[in-house]
């Protein structure tokens, strides 16, 4: 009887200790998902920091939508853009890791609202956790329970250029001003220099309606309806 009541007390014990150990390794997964997620945000982030990078990253998405992306991009000094290797959308049937057990399993570029300079948009990373390889192959172990979805703030360029011409700098402000009326919509701003041509054509010149003298400038066009993602802010 002894004995039984003992081996009653172990049990009873030894059940305890086991859940307590399971409920550890529970808190200590998620903990280390936790940080993982963080670490890879943190990366995702100093790249997008990059205005280069940024850039050629989400040039082409919609103007006022959602655009699925498929990963980071990069720009060398020289021009060449190249997909980053891991920070890029994986599935679980051929995976590419970017943590132990844990890829990226969607991103998206969303648009918030326009702004009188560009839009706020977010960048939102979808994490698969748990991801097992069987025979060669990988599956996900229980989606829902390990999806973890993170965002990131970004401010895009989303207006239209134009280059507006005119025979002096003021008439080129104008003109880049008057696109407005022209179904351009509420802010058209002048950007970047206003360069002056000379002709040397002289009195002929002038004489057959060309201006001995000429400038260009580049518009800056937010409107209300936009074309087009052009870069980072």
């Amino acid at each position: 009887m002894e004995v039984m009541i003992a081996v009653s007390i172990l049990s009873v014990i030894s059940i305890g200790v086991m859940t307590l150990s399971k409920n550890m390794s529970k808190v200590t997964r998620e903990a280390q998902k936790t940080y993982d997620v963080q670490a890879i945000m943190k990366e995702i982030s100093d790249s997008m920091a990059k205005k280069a990078n940024c850039s050629v990253t989400v040039f082409g998405a919609a103007a006022s939508g959602n655009t699925v992306l498929t990963g980071l991009k990069t720009i060398s000094d020289i021009g060449i853009v190249t997909p980053h290797d891991r920070l890029k959308v994986s599935r679980p049937s051929a995976p590419v890791y970017v943590a132990p057990g844990m890829i990226i399993n969607g991103m998206l570029l969303k648009w918030k609202q326009n702004n009188p300079n560009g839009a706020d948009y977010e960048l939102v990373v979808t994490f698969l956790k748990s991801v097992k390889a069987a025979n060669g192959s990988a599956e996900a172990n229980s989606f829902g329970n390990n999806m973890v979805v993170k965002s990131l703030p970004l401010q895009i360029d989303n207006c239209r250029r134009l280059v507006a011409s005119g025979p002096t700098p003021q008439s080129v402000m104008g003109y880049c001003g008057s696109a407005i009326g022209a179904g351009f919509g509420t802010n058209a701003q002048v950007i970047g220099p206003v360069v002056t041509l000379q002709s040397n054509g002289g009195a002929a010149a002038t004489n057959s309606g060309v201006s001995a003298q000429h400038s260009f400038g580049a518009c800056q066009l937010c409107e209300a309806t936009r074309p087009q993602v052009n870069g980072c802010l």
